[in-house]
């Protein structure tokens, strides 16, 4: 972890982490220790599958995943299991959507 921002529980109280200067939300199962990426890839970038220092998230109760992308100034939604997310407020290619 390097600057980790926000962390949530989920129904089962997995932890999900916002590992912000990697660029990435990791997840822990209960009584595990090693983390695994469910978003981002641990590179700065634009993509969607990509952050630039993401700083909030939140789930739903389907587990899909929100995330504050701080630095590209935008929402990103991540479908349960999926590794691209999709913009759903902000900048998608430098425009505002």
């Amino acid at each position: 972890m390097d600057t980790p921002h926000d962390l949530i529980f989920d129904y089962a109280n997995n932890l999900y982490i916002v590992d912000t200067h990697n660029e990435r939300i990791q997840r822990f199962l209960v009584n595990e220790y090693t983390a695994v990426t469910l978003a981002g890839n641990g590179t700065t970038g634009t993509s969607p599958y990509q952050f630039n220092k993401p700083f909030d998230i939140s789930l739903d109760p389907n587990e899909n995943l929100y995330v504050s992308d701080g630095f590209n100034s935008r929402l990103q939604f991540f479908h349960k299991g999926n590794l691209s997310g999709t913009t759903v407020l902000g900048n998608e290619n430098g425009k505002m959507i």
